[in-house]
């Protein structure tokens, strides 16, 4: 099931913080698409009840 969060509350480097809405888990891979439409591959590094924090493959 594809899941899409547009709730990004900060990028610092590789790691992307997101505000959660639905459930997601630990270690999860991800797909990150930037504003400019190109595509980056991540993983769930921690999720707590209101954050989760992916580290992007490539640069953001």
């Amino acid at each position: 099931m594809l899941k899409e969060y547009k709730t990004i509350s900060r990028v610092e480097g590789p790691l992307i913080f997101v505000e959660k809405t639905h459930p997601v888990g630990y270690g999860e891979l991800v797909r990150l698409t930037l504003s400019s439409g190109e595509k980056r591959l991540g993983q769930v590094l921690d999720t707590s009840r209101d954050l989760v924090v992916v580290q992007s493959f490539e640069g953001t």
